[in-house]
């Protein structure tokens, strides 16, 4: 029996520099209604992080 494809709405992006390798996944989000020009185009992309390590770099980067 043939598994069913899972499709996902987050892409994953990875970063390095050195030894540091930071791990994101991303969503993006658009916003308003075929008739609200204001809104039409408007994306919004979130970055959040995809591991423990990235985390805790993020937010000592961040000043947290």
């Amino acid at each position: 029996m043939a598994r069913p494809r899972v499709q996902s709405t987050a892409t994953q992006v990875e970063f390095r520099k050195g030894e540091l390798t930071l791990r994101y996944f991303t969503t993006l989000t658009s916003l308003g209604t075929p008739h609200d020009i204001t809104l039409q185009e408007l994306r919004v992309e979130s970055f959040f992080p995809a591991d423990e390590t990235t985390e805790e770099v993020s937010r000592r980067l961040a000043g947290g």
